[in-house]
C-alpha cells in the first residue's frame, strides 16, 4: 500500500516539474520571458522531475548543499525561488510606475497646450 502512495506522489512531482518546465517555454515563446528566465524555470522543473523519479539522487545530491535533511533544502530553495520572484515582481512594478508617471505628464502637457492653444511639436522633428 506505501508504494502505492510513493509512486502516486511521484507521478504528482513530475507533473508538477514538466508543468514548470513548459511554463518556461511557453513564457519564451510569447514573448514574456528572457531566455534566461525561461532557462532557469526549464532547468528548475527538470530538477524537479528528476529528483521525483530517482529519490535516491537527493541522497547523492544533498551533501553538497551541507545539509542531510531534505526537508531544509527545499524550504530553503522555495524561499529563494519566493524572494526572487519578488524582487522581480518590484522591479516591474517600479518600471510601469515609471512609464504611467511619464504617460500623465505627457497628456498633462497635451491638455494645457490644447487648452491654451499651443501647438504641441514633436521634439524629434528636426
Amino acid at each position: 500500500m506505501r508504494g502505492l502512495v510513493f509512486k502516486g506522489i511521484q507521478v504528482v512531482g513530475v507533473l508538477v516539474g514538466l508543468y514548470l518546465a513548459g511554463l518556461g517555454v511557453a513564457g519564451f515563446a510569447r514573448g514574456d520571458y528572457s531566455w534566461r528566465r525561461a532557462g532557469f524555470w526549464v532547468v528548475f522543473g527538470s530538477m524537479v522531475s528528476i529528483l521525483f523519479l530517482d529519490p535516491a539522487l537527493a541522497s547523492f545530491v544533498l551533501p553538497f548543499f551541507t545539509t542531510q535533511d531534505t526537508i531544509t533544502t527545499v524550504l530553503t530553495v522555495g524561499i529563494l525561488i519566493a524572494f526572487s520572484l519578488i524582487a522581480q515582481l518590484y522591479h516591474q512594478l517600479s518600471e510601469r510606475d515609471r512609464r504611467l508617471t511619464r504617460l500623465v505628464q505627457e497628456v498633462a502637457v497635451r491638455g494645457f497646450a490644447r487648452e491654451y492653444g499651443f501647438k504641441a511639436e514633436k521634439e524629434d522633428e528636426g
